[in-house]
């Protein structure tokens, strides 16, 4: 500031000095660098991805009761597994049985077949009877006759 300014001229000096100061400023204050950019653009990525892990962990209480829920249903079919294990088990038994008892319903039936054949073995050598009845009067006949 120079001694030849009055003082209201270096007011006015000295004041338009500062609102171009404060001009100078604002609008480096109103324009943002290109790091202040960046770093907007980061923190504006790093809410979003901020607020998808908190809407992820807010529906983590809901899927635990659904976790618990399965593990429920698991540990029913475990038992209900186990005991179809057990009648399975029991009708395997039964099977064997079965089986056992077929094989002797197998060899009584070659058996009652074995019969069978000889009764007709048998059937075929005999005289029915109306050939009997006619062989009867055949022979009452001739006995008649010879006497």
């Amino acid at each position: 500031m120079s001694s030849n300014l009055t003082p209201a001229a270096s007011w006015n000096f000295d004041s338009a000095l500062w609102v171009g100061i404060i001009e100078i400023m604002k609008k480096k204050a109103s324009k943002p660098s290109i790091r202040q950019l960046e770093v907007g653009v980061l923190l504006e990525d790093f809410n979003s991805k901020f607020d998808l892990v908190a809407e992820q962990t807010s529906q983590i209480p809901g899927m635990n009761k659904k976790i618990d829920n399965l593990v429920e249903d698991m540990e029913m079919v475990k038992t209900d597994l186990g005991a179809v294990k057990t009648d399975l088990e029991v009708v395997k038994v039964d099977m064997n049985t079965v089986k056992t008892e077929l094989g002797a319903v197998k060899v009584d039936m070659e058996v009652v077949k074995t019969d069978l054949g000889f009764i007709k073995n048998g059937l075929k050598k005999k005289v029915d009877v109306d050939e009997f009845a006619a062989l009867e009067r055949r022979v009452v006949s001739l006995e008649s006759r010879l006497r």
